[in-house]
């Protein structure tokens, strides 16, 4: 028997604005727009030929018909997601290794991981953080965030995200006093902070964006040198001297103000991180719903 459905978006749209009684809360839970949900849920109005709410005085409400098929909605939602998660728990793999930079691992994808949990609860995740090529042939990792060009042999690669620019980036008491960070020329005065995982892997370093801006008179390997970006942070935040930061990993500091840029001149970079796995393993359900929520997480970023 053929079945016709309603509009599965306009569902999922409206069982959120219906719980939450607000498009706006429906929107940030599944990543859309306001404006998304509001014709998500007209089309399934459009398709039902009903009015699922009730607009009075700038106050959303449910109309009858919209309280009785939330509640058989929520139930239905409910068995599949039970369904769904039976899946995973039937699955032999109950472990799935995921192989990355302990950067990314800190900065990036641990404050994420509860959210992924709650999707996911079936999915044991087991994040190993290491500088080297994880080996997916001989399963060291089921999965990987690896960072470059994307350029490995024989395996599947999409990319994640590119890293953005680089600058130096500095706490904002550097900017402030007789020793202002006011030109690149005053950086000698300042503490130069390296990250030894790009300096290994030449894809930039201080010595790139000095010569960039055309600075002479600064030691580019003078300073403090940490094995790994989030460390550099930590002591960038502290007020210990200025970093070379890639633009990914500063972003929430910048916007919240622990962090400024004391110069405009930023390097472009054509790397970024993506995800890896062998091509006979990408279908597996447990890789491909991390590669898809790791995926959704980058659009998140992308919308905030």
């Amino acid at each position: 028997m053929k079945r016709k459905l309603p509009p599965l978006n306009g569902i999922r749209a409206f069982e959120a604005a219906a719980r939450h009684l607000s498009f706006t809360r429906a929107a940030e839970e599944l990543v859309v727009s306001q404006s998304a949900i509001s014709q998500q849920v007209k089309k399934l109005e459009e398709y039902l030929g009903l009015d699922l709410f009730k607009r009075q005085n700038n106050i959303l409400g449910l109309s009858r018909q919209g309280k009785h098929y939330l509640a058989k909605l929520s139930d239905l939602l409910n068995d599949l997601q039970k369904a769904t998660n039976d899946l995973y728990e039937e699955a032999e793999e109950k472990v799935i290794t995921l192989s990355t930079m302990s950067t990314i691992a800190t900065l990036w994808l641990a404050p994420r991981l509860k959210r992924f949990r709650k999707l996911y609860p079936h999915i044991n995740l087991y994040v190993v953080a290491e500088d080297k090529v994880a080996d997916l042939d001989h399963r060291k990792a089921d999965i990987a965030i690896r960072h470059g060009r994307g350029d490995w042999p024989n395996v599947n690669t999409e990319l994640l995200f590119f890293e953005g620019k680089a600058f130096p980036v500095c706490s904002p008491e550097l900017i402030q006093g007789p020793n202002a960070l006011k030109t690149p020329e005053d950086l000698k005065t300042h503490v130069l902070i390296n990250d030894d995982v790009l300096d290994r892997e030449g894809y930039w370093t201080w010595k790139h964006w000095l010569d960039g801006v055309g600075c002479s008179t600064v030691d580019p390997d003078v300073g403090l040198r940490f094995s790994h970006f989030h460390m550099a942070l930590q002591a960038t935040l502290a007020g210990e001297g200025v970093a070379l930061a890639r633009e990914v990993f500063v972003k929430r500091e910048l916007a919240s103000g622990q962090l400024v840029k004391p110069f405009d001149f930023a390097l472009n970079t054509s790397v970024g991180y993506f995800v890896v796995v062998l091509p006979e393993r990408k279908n597996e359900p447990a890789l491909r719903a991390l590669r898809n929520w790791l995926m959704e997480e980058v659009e998140r970023d992308n919308k905030a």
